[in-house]
């Protein structure tokens, strides 16, 4: 007690010469922060000097300095602490922005409004570490409930086989994960470029229900353009407008650094097994069916219970991640393409070796097209004009609205059905025939434009007699020929082959070799006539 006493009165002489502060005090003697804080309490309070002090007993001295938040069960003499409601604490550390030190100074705080004993930091955090471990909250350290997501594409293809031709397809599986919880998402896609990448991520955030309020990703050219070590990132445009679109923070793992995002490397050497392994026997005709059966798995691998702790990643994000999500935007975000295009004398512009139809007053204006995965959307400045499905895997193909076309089309403007019979009259009656019969298959007659003119185009390389041969030709193999079946007869020589006469002429000169061969087209008027 009596070293109590002379530490005691050490602290208040120094004090008095107001060269130390509590923290240098504390230093230099030895001693706590807070039995500094108390001498010099008790001395402003009650107006001490350090000769007062040395007119006191050791055991008033003891009383007099005793610590502000000591309390002692007087049976016992201990101190007797408060315990926070630690299992509270961690509740509320997993709210954006709470940390342990900011608990602490909650707890003080309460702790001397009611008067009572509170533990020192570095006890604190002994019980806080310890009820985290008991609640298998130990990942709290690092991360936050719905803080981020991490995202990957996994080494390993999947595969699955065409129906039609027997081939093996490759995809490539691209997987997510909330580094809290651990709860993943996984999707097979035929490749890694952008529309598949940011589809990937509008999906993932469907299967979470909700948002992050960041993303952690690789440094892959399709959604990284520039990531120096110094300075600011340059995202890709699109998926920087997509980042944006849901309120989110794309932040970049650094360059050969795996240990930025730890928990998507983990969980996409578990998912290679538990997915990509599991289904390598498991034959499937497409994609969506694959896809099919990745999602069958990944709900198994999302509810199977933790080894090592209560729960599994699935009771884990619902019991404490899913409420802490951002709410998904109202319409979610589609990556497309942006392209110019002419609208044609057949209300049609062209995309893909098909054609679509648009309406008839922007004939001959350039208009926008925005095409995304599955449709294509066609605007004149910020109008929107239509809507079409996209064509796959086929060409020639005219998607096209009825409404689209003018009243009267077959007299509309300087291009029509009529037009076109005209024109091919010139050529002989088989040419005549071939074209009329390609207005007759139904529908509106702008989308056979193109066929017709192709057609009648193909004089300006092989001459109207030839085209007139080949339609003639044509007629007898097909009931309606169009532009591909002429083409090959003329790109063969087939009209010159067959269509000789029985009794040809005298060798000529190279010039009229051509002609004394075949059949010229005033023949075959006088014939049909």
């Amino acid at each position: 007690m009596e070293d109590k006493r002379s530490r005691i009165l050490q602290i208040a002489r120094y004090l008095e010469t107001g060269s130390y502060s509590r923290n240098l005090l504390a230093e230099t003697m030895h001693v706590s922060k807070n039995l500094v804080s108390t001498v010099m309490d008790v001395m402003d309070e009650n107006g001490w000097n350090y000769d007062d002090l040395l007119l006191m007993d050791s055991k008033t001295i003891q009383t007099v300095f005793r610590r502000r938040d000591y309390v002692e069960s007087p049976q016992t003499h201990e101190t007797i602490y408060h315990m926070p409601d630690y299992e509270q604490l961690c509740t509320e550390l997993l709210k954006p922005g709470v940390t342990k030190t900011l608990l602490y100074d909650e707890y003080v705080e309460e702790c001397k409004r009611a008067g009572l004993v509170y533990y020192q930091p570095t006890q604190f955090k002994f019980y806080f570490e310890k009820a985290l471990r008991k609640k298998s909250f130990s990942e709290i350290i690092r991360h936050k409930p719905a803080e981020e997501a991490e995202v990957d594409w996994t080494g390993d293809p999947a595969r699955w086989t065409d129906p039609d031709t027997g081939e093996v397809i490759t995809g490539w599986l691209f997987v997510g994960v909330l580094p809290f919880s651990g709860y993943g998402y996984a999707e097979v896609f035929s490749d890694m470029k952008l529309p598949n990448w940011i589809a990937a991520h509008v999906h993932m955030f469907e299967y979470f229900g909700g948002t992050t309020r960041a993303l952690v990703c690789d440094n892959l050219k399709t959604g990284i353009i520039k990531h120096p070590i110094t300075g600011d990132t340059v995202l890709q445009s699109d998926y920087e407008a997509f980042a944006n679109h849901y309120g989110m923070v794309i932040t970049p793992a650094r360059v050969r650094k795996p240990d930025d995002k730890p928990t998507v490397e983990n969980l996409v050497g578990k998912l290679e097994t538990h997915i990509l392994a599991r289904l390598r026997n498991v034959q499937c005709f497409s994609i969506e069916e694959y896809n099919m059966e990745v999602r069958r798995e990944l709900d198994r691998f999302n509810a199977r219970p933790f080894q090592r702790k209560e729960g599994s990643r699935l009771t884990a994000y619902q019991q404490y991640e899913l409420a802490e999500m951002n709410p998904l935007p109202s319409i979610p975000y589609e990556y497309f393409i942006k392209k110019t295009a002419m609208v044609q004398n057949n209300c049609c512009i062209s995309y893909g070796k098909n054609y679509y139809s648009v309406p008839y007053q922007h004939i001959g204006e350039r208009v926008t097209l925005r095409i995304y995965n599955d449709r294509l959307e066609v605007w004149s400045a910020t109008e929107h004009l239509c809507t079409h499905k996209i064509v796959i895997g086929k060409i020639g193909v005219y998607q096209t609205d009825n409404n689209h076309f003018p009243p009267y089309s077959s007299s509309y403007g300087d291009w029509n059905s009529d037009r076109f019979r005209r024109w091919a009259r010139e050529y002989g009656p088989y040419t005549y025939e071939v074209i009329d019969r390609l207005f007759s298959g139904g529908g509106a007659e702008q989308k056979y434009y193109n066929g017709a003119r192709s057609i009648l185009k193909l004089a300006d390389q092989y001459t109207r007699p030839r085209v007139e041969q080949a339609c003639q030709l044509a007629l007898r193999h097909y009931k309606r020929p169009i532009y591909r079946n002429i083409k090959a007869i003329l790109y063969n020589g087939q009209d010159i082959k067959e269509l000789t006469v029985p009794n040809p002429q005298p060798k000529q000169t190279d010039s009229h070799t051509e002609q004394s061969h075949v059949r010229g087209a005033e023949y075959y008027a006088r014939k049909k006539d």
